[in-house]
């Protein structure tokens, strides 16, 4: 009664945080992006439950493990003493096959940190681009409406012979480019769309009025590379995973050498043999892991680095549209140019704005990456 009772509210709790998300997203953001994402994702729901199941073998081992005599059987009053080869079988039943399932429990919980870390990247990467593709459609909107207007302006002209054919041919150019633009931004926005709700596991035809991803820029303050370096050698689930499979394979030896077991047994001996190997091949294949993390976390620093000098360069092209809006409002103010002409300077500003939106955007990004991969992972 109580496990139906738990599944009667687990799809109840599924079906309303659809319908949260149903209701809540006229205009989306990326917090309620990621919460989508962290509901309905059919990759974190995976690992979460491999994880549930690793932990349901390590109970299960371990609970086994406690009723282990690995010296020998108990009958009666009596202890029948195994021989040193069964002891040294017992004993890897006892100790060693529990913390290879503890081990392997630890590495599903972090499983399921690299996962949710390398899911919000990945969606904060689509997320950007979808914001790009609305942004683009309402910037070509925009340029169309306004070569529109150009358009009809110099039709008018053209017909009472104030514009040459050469002129009017231009315009009309224009025009038709402006409406092919605006075609093809809405066909981009449409897949980019589908794409984005794939991967959060929603209707792909889900649409959104409005998407808002302005951020500050992330004010962590930027330590040496090497202290990134030494921090991913410390935390990565690579790393890490390696070191404990070498500390399990050292057990095991030790284990194998008690009693000398493994010079009396040809199979123990060979058994040893293939670990001392094993420990040998994780040995190097350690020294590689980390040789490869160093040089990705030197990448990933430059990475960093450049993207700050994106924003401020987006911040000075920024900056100096909106001076030119300036000069150019007092030209029109004094009768000498038209407003088409403030209002493509405007558009170009609007540009401006979206790329330095979208700079700072890519540079958080970029440090969550960073600080993703000198800690347990993914990867830059």
């Amino acid at each position: 009664m109580k496990k139906f009772a738990a599944i009667v509210l687990l799809i109840i709790f599924t079906i309303s945080g659809i319908q949260v998300f149903a209701e809540d997203s006229d205009k989306l953001t990326f917090d309620s992006a990621k919460t989508a994402m962290l509901s309905f994702n059919k990759a974190l729901k995976d690992v979460n439950n491999s994880e549930r199941q690793a932990y349901i073998q390590f109970k299960t081992v371990s609970e086994h493990a406690n009723s282990i005599n690995s010296e020998g059987v108990k009958i009666g009053d009596y202890l029948y003493a195994f021989d040193d080869y069964t002891k040294m079988i017992m004993t890897k039943q006892k100790e060693l096959l529990p913390e290879q399932m503890k081990n392997a429990w630890d590495s599903a919980q972090n499983n399921i940190e690299i996962t949710q870390n390398k899911l919000t990247v990945s969606l904060r990467d689509l997320f950007l681009s979808l914001s790009n593709t609305y942004n683009d459609v309402k910037i070509k909107q925009q340029k169309f409406d306004n070569a529109e207007k150009i358009w009809e302006i110099n039709k008018g002209k053209f017909a009472k012979g104030m514009l040459s054919g050469e002129d009017a041919e231009q315009s009309d150019y224009d025009y038709s480019k402006a409406k092919v633009e605006l075609s093809a931004a809405l066909r981009n926005k449409e897949n980019s769309l589908r794409s984005f709700n794939s991967f959060l596991g929603v209707q792909t035809d889900k649409a959104y009025t409005d998407i808002e991803y302005k951020e500050t820029v992330n004010d962590t303050k930027l330590s040496t590379v090497d202290f990134y370096v030494n921090r991913a050698l410390e935390n990565r689930q690579e790393i890490k995973s390696i070191q404990k499979d070498i500390e399990l394979n050292q057990h095991q030896i030790s284990i194998l050498e008690k009693n000398q077991v493994y010079l009396i047994y040809a199979a123990a001996n060979k058994e040893h043999s293939d670990v001392l190997f094993n420990i040998e091949t994780l040995k190097t294949k350690l020294s590689n892991s980390k040789y490869v993390i160093e040089k990705e976390i030197k990448n990933a620093y430059i990475d960093v680095a450049k993207q700050t000098g994106n924003i401020k360069s987006s911040k000075n092209i920024l900056d100096t549209q909106k001076r030119n809006l300036q000069k150019v409002t007092t030209q029109f103010q004094k009768g000498l140019i038209t407003s088409a002409t403030v209002e493509q300077l405007q558009i170009s500003i609007n540009e401006a704005e979206n790329a330095y939106e979208s700079a700072i955007f890519s540079y958080n990004t970029k440090i969550m990456k960073l600080l993703n991969a000198s800690g347990l992972g993914p990867a830059y």
